[in-house]
């Protein structure tokens, strides 16, 4: 266990404990290159997709619960003038 000092970056921290456990899996032949990837699962406390970026080079697989208010939709387009109503607060 490892205790996150102030101004410690969560997902910096978590990808340093993941990059170290991976190699030593790697090292005691647990993994060999052929082997599927590694799953990697977290909660929704994590952020998955700096995660997944942070262990693009190493043979992992990011499965990760999201937070219920998550957006995941394109920006707004443009306002067209002389619009009524209130705007959308997401894209489509």
């Amino acid at each position: 266990m490892l205790r996150l000092a102030l101004g410690d970056d969560t997902a910096t921290v978590t990808a340093r404990q993941l990059r170290d456990l991976l190699n030593r899996l790697i090292t005691a032949g647990q993994w060999q290159e052929g082997d599927r990837d590694v799953p990697v699962i977290a909660d929704a406390g994590y952020d998955a997709f700096r995660l997944a970026f942070l262990l693009k080079d190493l043979p992992v697989e990011m499965l990760a619960r999201m937070h219920s208010d998550r957006v995941l939709l394109r920006a707004l387009p443009p306002r067209q003038p002389h619009t009524m109503g209130r705007p959308p607060r997401h894209g489509g």
